[in-house]
C-alpha cells in the first residue's frame, strides 16, 4: 500500500527503481490516483528548488521555472495540487534536504497526494515516510532468475558443480543475476565464471610507474609495505586499512 510518505529502500542493485516504476504503472494505482503519475528522478547533486520547479512545469504551473524559493514553490505547487488525486515519485535520493520540502505539498482535505521516495540509504527512507526495505534475493530465487533469463534448466546449471559459487559472486543481486545470465544464454557456468574472474586477475596486475631498482613490481605490494610501516605505528589502523 502507498501511503502519503513511502519509502523504498536498499542497496545498489536491488531494484528500487524497477520495482517502483512497475508500482507506478499498475492499473490499480493509476484507477486511485486519477490525475496521474509524476516521476522525478534525483541524483546526488540535484536541489529541492530545481526539482520542485520540475514538478512545477510537469503539472502546468504558470512561470514554474521563476520560483525563487522553496518557500515560494510549496505554496504556488500546493494550491496547484488543490482537489488533485496524484502520485509523486521522487527517484534515487541521496539527502533529506533534497526531499523535505515535497512533504509540505500534500493540501487540505479534498486532495490525495501521495510521495513515493526510493534511496539506498535506510535512514533516509525512515525518516522521510513508511519504509519498505528490501533484501538481497534468497539462493532458490537466485537460482531461479538464472533459470528464467538464460532459458537454462538446473540441471544444466548444476552440470558444471559450480554454480554456487556463481551465485555467491552475483550477491543476491537481481541486476548482476540479469546480467550474468544473458552470459549463460550461450556459456557454461564455469565459462562466466572465466570470464567474470578475468577483471579481478587484472585489478592485481596494476604495474606502479618504473623506477630503476623499484623492489615492488605491484600497487598491491607497495601498499602491502605501506601497511607493514604503519603496523608499527598505530597496530589499529593498519588493521582496519586491511579490511
Amino acid at each position: 500500500a502507498i501511503t502519503p510518505a513511502t519509502a523504498v529502500s536498499g542497496t545498489a542493485g536491488l531494484g528500487k527503481t524497477t520495482i517502483t516504476a512497475w508500482c507506478a504503472s499498475d492499473p490499480r494505482v493509476w484507477s486511485r490516483f486519477t490525475d496521474g503519475v509524476v516521476w522525478l528522478a534525483f541524483g546526488q547533486e540535484r536541489t529541492a528548488l530545481e526539482m520542485l520547479r520540475q514538478l512545477g512545469e510537469i503539472l502546468g504551473l504558470e512561470h514554474a521555472t521563476g520560483l525563487r524559493d522553496e518557500r515560494e514553490a510549496t505554496d504556488r505547487l500546493r494550491e496547484r495540487l488543490r482537489g488533485q488525486s496524484c502520485l509523486v515519485v521522487l527517484d534515487d535520493v541521496w539527502h533529506e534536504w533534497q526531499v523535505a520540502a515535497f512533504k509540505q505539498l500534500c493540501p487540505p482535505t479534498g486532495s490525495t497526494i501521495s510521495l513515493l521516495l526510493t534511496t539506498r540509504l535506510h535512514e533516509l527512507g525512515s525518516n522521510f515516510g513508511e519504509v519498505q526495505p528490501l533484501q538481497h534475493l534468497e539462493v532458490d530465487d537466485a537460482e531461479r532468475v538464472l533459470m528464467s533469463y538464460s532459458g537454462k534448466t538446473a540441471a544444466a546449471l548444476h552440470a558444471d558443480g559450480e554454480l554456487s559459487t556463481l551465485l555467491a559472486r552475483c550477491g543476491g543481486l537481481p541486476v548482476m543475476l540479469r546480467a550474468v545470465a544473458m552470459l549463460l544464454r550461450r556459456r557454461r557456468v564455469a565459462e562466466v565464471l572465466r570470464i567474470l574472474d578475468a577483471p579481478r586477475r587484472e585489478q592485481r596486475l596494476p604495474k606502479v610507474p618504473g623506477v630503476a631498482g623499484y623492489d615492488y613490481c605491484t600497487l598491491f605490494h607497495a601498499l602491502d609495505a605501506s601497511l607493514d610501516a604503519l603496523s608499527s605505528e598505530d597496530p589499529a589502523a593498519a588493521r582496519r586499512f586491511r579490511m
